[in-house]
Formats: C-alpha cells, structure tokens, sequence
C-alpha cells in the first residue's frame, strides 16, 4: 500500500455570495470608522490650535483706560530725601492697561523724574523745606495723586535679633517722646516723625529678653539706623532646646 491521496472537491472552498457581501460591508465600515477618527482627530488639533493661539495672544489685548492709582497714596518725606511712587492703570474689568504718564509736582515742595525703562516709576525728590502738596500722574485725559508731606522731623529703624533669630513683637520706643513700634515678623520696625534732637531708644524688657539702650540722634529729616541685638534674662538658655517625649 502506497500514499493515497483524496481530492477534495472544489466546491467546499468557493466563498459564498453572502460571505462575499459581509467581507466587503466590513471593509467598508472600517474605511468610514478610520475616515470619521481621522476627521475627528483634524478637528480636535484645530480646536488645540486656535486655543493656543488666543491664550497666547491674550497678553496682547488691553483694554481702554479706566482708572489710574499711585502707590504710596500718601508719603512722609524728609527734607532733601526721596521717595519712589508707581502709577497703575486698569480698565472696566480691572485689568492693567500698560501707561506711559507724565509726572507733576503741585505745592512747590519739590521735583519728580519718571524712571527711564519704565515710566510708571517716578522719584520724587523733596526740597530742603518743609510743606504739603501732590505728586500727580496723567495719562489718556486721566489722573491720579499722591499726597505727600515734607517734614524735617526724622525716623529710627532698624532690626532686632538675638541668638533665636530675628525677635517679632517687640516694643521699641523712644523715652519721654512717646513714641514707639512694634518690630515686624522679619523683626524691623519704624518710629517715624521724630522732632531733630538726641533721645534714649530703648526696648521693653520681657520675660525672654533684657532691656537694651542706646542714645540716637536724630538729624532733620534724615533716618537714623539701630540695629538691636537683645541678651536673653539670665536663666534663660541661649539656644532653643527641645525635650522629647518619653514612652513607658
């Protein structure tokens, strides 16, 4: 007995008409689903662009002008001193409007000069006596101003520390002139509208801190500058320490 082979007719592999149709309603579905996704993704890139575009072109869209503001509002200048001031603009919707103002003087008590990259900055230089008047800025038939007052009296500042760091909450005040401040989080503080003469400043003992005192001058209109280091009370460890708990 040999290898035999039997031949299968050709009848059990021709493809149905009906197989035909379903193979060719399935190509041509997958067609539109690749045609629908790749006209979807073309939308959504064009969606992203144009997002992109506006949100990077919405730095360059102002507003008209609505209002105009000077910061400080108000200054305390001493004779001969300066002091800078910035003026903004914003409009309805309170958005800044970039300005380019021109700076005045009214009251005679001294002069201004605008910042030369940015003209919203402007220096106000006081004059050798003493007055009241305002730095004004217009723009675009808008104005704001500042009042500002010309004194000779004068200012201590400073900051107070110790081993600790810098000391917040601390009184320092000048003797029988009462006046005082209280040093910052950043431990500075500021007495201002001092009268030109010589005073005790000192700080105000507490239970942490010892008194300390020194002798200032101060000069007419001019700051004065004392820095305070503050001694701990004795019994008082100049390191901070810390005690851990103790578990059983």
């Amino acid at each position: 007995m040999g290898n035999s082979f039997t031949k299968i007719p050709n009848s059990k592999f021709q493809i149905t008409s009906n197989f035909k149709i379903i193979i060719q309603k399935f190509k041509k579905g997958l067609g539109h689903w690749v045609l629908v996704n790749w006209i979807l993704f073309g939308i959504w890139c064009l969606g992203f662009g144009i997002f992109a575009i506006a949100i990077g072109g919405c730095g360059d869209v102002e507003g008209e002008l609505e209002s105009l503001t000077i910061s400080p509002s108000d200054a305390l200048v001493g004779i001969d001193r300066s002091e800078t001031f910035r003026v903004i603009g914003k409009d309805s919707s309170g958005f800044m409007v970039e300005v380019d103002p021109t700076w005045s003087v009214t009251g005679g008590i001294g002069t201004i000069s605008p910042h030369t990259v940015d003209s919203s900055y402007a220096t106000f230089k006081a004059g050798s006596n003493t007055g009241e008047g305002y730095v004004v800025a217009s723009y675009e038939q808008k104005s704001a101003r500042a009042s500002v007052t010309v004194t000779e009296n004068g200012w201590l500042e400073g900051r107070i520390q110790s081993n600790f760091g810098y000391v917040p909450g601390i009184r320092v005040e000048l003797k029988d002139a009462s006046l005082f401040d209280f040093s910052d989080s950043n431990g500075r503080y500021s007495i201002s509208n001092i009268p030109p003469g010589t005073y005790e400043a000192r700080t105000v003992e507490t239970d942490v801190y010892q008194v300390a005192s020194k002798e200032v001058t101060i000069d007419r209109g001019e700051i004065e500058i004392w820095d305070i280091f503050l001694e701990t009370q004795p019994g008082v460890p100049d390191v901070p320490t810390t005690t851990l708990p103790v578990f059983p």
